[in-house]
Formats: structure tokens, sequence, C-alpha cells
């Protein structure tokens, strides 16, 4: 919306439906694409409860033809969002699983699909990143990769996602930014809601012109890789706690579940009463060492920094999601 005000052509290809149109997530964009969404709801699942998601989404190939089609005559400036979905679950199997098919075992299974999807989407990503090397404009365009989390995996018992240990919650940001030569890591904490900030600004639009955004913009990390910049962290699962081990026999309390890392500490609050979690990340970042019982200071100041995220940032209140939609959701598995 806000590039949009100032002149930008903008454009978005979905490939699942939480990203859809249904949330508002079309908003500020000329073209917005999801036309896969097209199935009935009663279509996805079934009355015995079998998912069968159809259009519910889509492959990277697919998204990948549209915007390339798109680029192809897009008018600059521009602001293109792709969104890709082929990791997130073992639905939709890229062509290369035919070749070579997963082993049996459920875990290994599950790793190698994860795998080769990861793959797979890195492909086409790299087909859009040769097309604008093509065209000229990969020198005047600003890429930014980002994940919105990772996948248990086996890892604290947890199969799929919903929970917040770092195996889920560290995901990549990749910045490419048009005559930099790249290859800098920036050690500071940084956050998926600092990107917006971070575009804008790289767009030339002033602090003052980037109204109502919770974010900070990280460009002061971009040109010094060890600068330090103090960001505390927060994040949340507030449909459900899920436990799934790999022969899909599932485990499921209800919980809300909030975490907050000032690092190197991060304490995970659980909403339902299954036991709070603090850990120091920097000498247990596998998080297996909960510190909660013999270190009260830290978990009572995490809490105050938590309660305080929440208390300022609390949503407003919307009307009752649609029955249509909620079956949707279900047959991704986001909610119960």
């Amino acid at each position: 919306e806000r590039l949009k005000e100032r002149g930008y052509t903008t454009a978005a290809f979905v490939s699942a439906f939480p990203a859809g149109p249904r949330f508002g997530l079309d908003r500020g964009f000329d073209l917005f694409d999801a036309e896969f969404l097209k199935q009935p709801a009663e279509e996805i699942v079934s009355p015995s409860g079998a998912v069968s998601t159809g259009k519910n989404q889509r492959s990277a190939s697919e998204t990948t033809d549209l915007a390339l089609d798109w680029l192809a005559t897009a008018e600059e400036p521009y602001f293109l969002w792709l969104h890709y979905f082929d990791p997130h679950d073992p639905l939709l199997m890229p062509p290369g699983l035919r070749l070579h098919p997963p082993p049996r075992d459920a875990r290994d299974y599950l790793a190698r699909v994860y795998d080769v999807e990861l793959n797979y989407m890195d492909g086409h990503i790299g087909l859009v990143m040769k097309a604008l090397e093509e065209s000229g404009q990969g020198d005047r365009s600003v890429v930014a990769v980002v994940a919105d989390h990772g996948e248990g995996l086996g890892d604290h018992g947890n199969w799929t996602h919903g929970f917040l240990y770092q195996e889920q919650l560290r995901v990549p940001m990749i910045l490419r930014l048009p005559g930099d030569p790249g290859g800098r890591k920036v050690e500071s904490t940084v956050r998926s809601i600092d990107l917006a900030p971070t575009l804008l600004e790289l767009a030339g639009i002033e602090a003052g012109d980037r109204r109502e955004i919770e974010g900070l913009s990280l460009t002061p990390l971009l040109t010094e890789a060890r600068v330090f910049e103090h960001r505390v962290a927060y994040a949340d699962a507030l449909d459900r706690y899920n436990n799934c081990a790999a022969d899909n026999v599932c485990d499921s309390r209800p919980d809300r579940l909030y975490s907050i890392v000032d690092f190197p500490w991060k304490y995970i609050h659980h909403e339902g009463g299954l036991g709070h979690e603090l850990y120091n990340l920097l000498d247990d970042p596998g998080e297996t060492s909960n510190l909660i019982a013999s270190r009260d200071g830290v978990r009572r100041r995490m809490l105050a920094i938590l309660s305080r995220r929440i208390r300022d940032t609390a949503p407003e209140t919307h009307a009752p999601m649609p029955e249509e939609d909620m079956k949707r959701l279900r047959a991704l598995g986001y909610v119960e």
C-alpha cells in the first residue's frame, strides 16, 4: 500500500490459501493472483475427514511461470511479492520425487521430502533471479528472501510446526542490494517485522512516512556486518499445541504459546499451563536445558518484557471468520 501510493506497480503471486485475499493481503496490489482458489471448501475436506487440498495450493513452477510472464512487461518501479508453499507439507510432491522416491521410514521420509521441496523451490527462485539479470533489472532491484517458519522434523519431538523452538523460529532472511557484493552475515538479532521498514527505506521513503510500522529498518546493519543493534524478538503460536509423532499419532492439547528472545535469553510462555520454559541460547542453542526453575529473576524480567509486548500490540477485534475459510485452514492444518 505504501509503495503503491508512491507510484509503484504492485503485483503478488501466492501459492496457498493462507496467503490469499480472504485475509486482506491483496490490499494495495494492482494484481493479486490466487486463481487456484476455485475449489469449494466441501471438496477439500470429505465427510470422513480425509483431506484433498486440490487447488488449495499450487506448486512453485506454476507460480514462477506466472511471475516471469508478468516481469517481462512490468512497468518500473514495481514491487513484486512471490509466495512459495512447497516446503510447507508433503501434499504436493516435486517432480524429482517421482525419479527418486523417498525412504519408507516415516522419519527419513519427512526429512527427505522437506529437502527435495526446499531444493525445488530454491531452483524456481533461481529462475526469477536469472530473469532479472538477463533483463538488466538485476542491477536496479532489491531482492529479499525470507521464510515464515521452519519445520520440526523430530527436534523436540515435533514433526511439523506450531512450536516456538529455534528450529522453527530461526529462519533465513537474505537481502540482495543493487551494486553490493554481498557475502556478509549480520550477527545481531533481526526479525521478520523488520523487513517492511527496511524495504521502504531502501525505496527512499522517509521514516515519517513509514507510519504504524512496528519493526525497525535493518539498513544500519547492511553496511557493517558486525554492528550490534539490540532488538527483542517476539513470536506466538495461538491456535494449538499439537505434538505429532512420525507415525501421525498426535497428542493435541489446548494451549497458546508466546516467546520472547532478549539474547542470549529466551522465554516460552504456555498459557495453557503446560510448563513455561527458559533457555540460554548462547550456552544451549539446541534448547535442551530448561532453566525456568533456577533463574527466577531472569524469568520475571523476560515475562515482563513479553507482557509489555502483548499489551502494546493487542490486535483489533475482528468479525468471526467465515466457516468456509475455517474449513480450508483446517485442510492445511492451521486450526482444528
